[in-house]
């Protein structure tokens, strides 16, 4: 009896042993586990390293591990402040989705649910989560047929006005392909974002060799095939973008101060770029006239597109289309943005009518480069805009596409290029020593027809 009490008390004394060993163990290789995890997350160098890989999507989503690599997350974004901008371009197919479908109105959610805005939104979803920095600025340009044939319009005695509102819709809906600018708002809700939409659009496209880019002049002469060209600008240290937004006077409205009374002309403004809808508006050439007085050597760039829209007067362009005003350019509206601070720098050519050659159009622009290089841009940290007449494009140039944009390319290889064909194009050679006493400009120095402006805005 003694022996079976002695063995079962070594049994489980070596029982206990063997869980306490098991518990020692467990216990040490937590501990190693979590030795091993300090040491990680000390690590400053390695968590930058990391994260320096990763998309800005990716790292807000890292930041919230600890406030270590929160705070190593936001010096990384800081450093990438300074980067090289970004661009998209997407392009499809003629959409018959409107004429087959009938909706009573644009701000019905499925006017922008066609194949041709769900295919876009794919694609720029997979861009948008490789896009390595936060952007301040941006700038979307979107192809639209949206002028009305004057035989659309019902005859104004029809006693069901109801029904004649949604008749006259169903047809200006026809190849209106139109880019949902809230769709974009709400990806990039804290950037500085302007939006047109018109017939024709300038685009670029990462390239290979010899260019860093490839430009697309689209042109939509026939028909009009739904595409997009957006320029993304990373934060540049030492720069400010800012909002300029102007609603036409009516009759309930001071013509005089309409547009002083929401913009202020910033310090330090280096360039200023305006999308309008009429080029007769009296307070856009009163704002561009006091504009050039006080900062002579601005540069200044544009051009009158059909529906303009920002993140100050709104981005939802259904609900803009809706107020038919917009279409008879009974209700104008003038957007852009300005570019300030003593870190970035920029200038502005005029292509004249006279200007219809290959040869003629790198003349200008090597003008271009020239002030910018005596500026001290730095060209590998730049973008840049085309205002391009109607007119022109392929139609100047015996049906050779992209002749304007192409010499630009062979110019600025590292400068992406965005921008749409007009319907009236505003702006002026910008000069690097303006004369001390400034004469007020008249309108046909910056109200133009069947040309071009470039711009370039880069670092310093």
């Amino acid at each position: 009896m003694d022996d079976v009490s002695s063995k079962k008390r070594k049994r489980d004394q070596s029982a206990e042993e063997g869980e306490t060993k098991a518990k020692l163990i467990k216990a040490k290789d937590l501990d190693l586990i979590e030795s091993v995890g300090e040491v990680l997350g000390s690590q400053y160098g390695l968590i930058k390293r990391i994260l320096s890989y990763l998309p800005i999507k990716h790292i807000n989503t890292c930041r919230q591990v600890c406030s270590l690599w929160e705070k190593v997350g936001d010096i990384v974004k800081k450093e990438r402040d300074g980067c090289r901008p970004n661009v998209f371009y997407w392009e499809g197919k003629r959409d018959t989705y409107y004429t087959d479908r009938n909706y009573k109105s644009y701000s019905d959610p499925k006017y922008f649910d066609s194949p041709a805005h769900r295919e876009f939104k794919e694609q720029f979803h997979k861009f948008r989560d490789s896009l390595m920095f936060e952007p301040g600025l941006i700038a979307v340009f979107g192809s639209a047929d949206m002028v009305p044939d004057p035989r659309l319009f019902i005859d104004e005695e029809d006693d069901d006005d109801e029904e004649c509102d949604v008749r006259i819709v169903r047809k200006l809906m026809v190849n209106s392909w139109i880019v949902d600018g809230s769709f974009l708002h709400q990806l990039f809700p804290s950037a500085v974002m302007v939006g047109t939409n018109v017939r024709g659009i300038v685009g670029s496209k990462q390239g290979d060799g010899e260019h860093t880019y490839t430009t697309i002049e689209q042109e939509n002469i026939n028909v009009v095939v739904p595409c997009v060209s957006i320029i993304f600008v990373p934060r540049w240290p030492g720069v400010d973008f800012r909002l300029l937004e102007s609603i036409a006077p009516t009759e309930d409205r001071n013509e005089t101060s309409a547009l002083q009374q929401q913009v202020q002309v910033p310090d330090q403004m280096v360039a200023a770029f305006m999308l309008a809808s009429n080029s007769y508006l009296t307070h856009m050439r009163s704002y561009i006239k006091k504009t050039s007085l006080e900062y002579p050597a601005i540069s200044l760039g544009g051009a009158v597109g059909e529906l303009s829209w920002s993140s100050v007067v709104g981005t939802n362009t259904g609900l803009l289309l809706e107020d038919h005003e917009n279409l008879v350019s009974e209700h104008d509206t003038v957007i852009g943005f300005s570019v300030t601070g003593s870190s970035v720098v920029s200038a502005t050519v005029l292509l004249s009518r006279k200007v219809t050659s290959a040869k003629a159009v790198k003349a200008k622009l090597t003008e271009l480069k020239d002030k910018l290089v005596k500026l001290n841009a730095r060209l590998d940290c730049s973008f840049g805009f085309m205002f391009a007449c109607c007119g022109r494009g392929k139609g100047l140039y015996r049906g050779r596409k992209n002749v304007e944009s192409r010499e630009f390319v062979s110019l600025f290889p590292d400068t992406p290029l965005v921008g749409f064909f007009g319907n009236g194009e505003i702006g002026f050679d910008s000069e690097l020593d303006p004369p001390k006493i400034q004469q007020e400009k008249v309108e046909e120095d910056f109200l133009h027809e069947y040309t071009t402006i470039f711009s370039v805005v880069a670092r310093k």
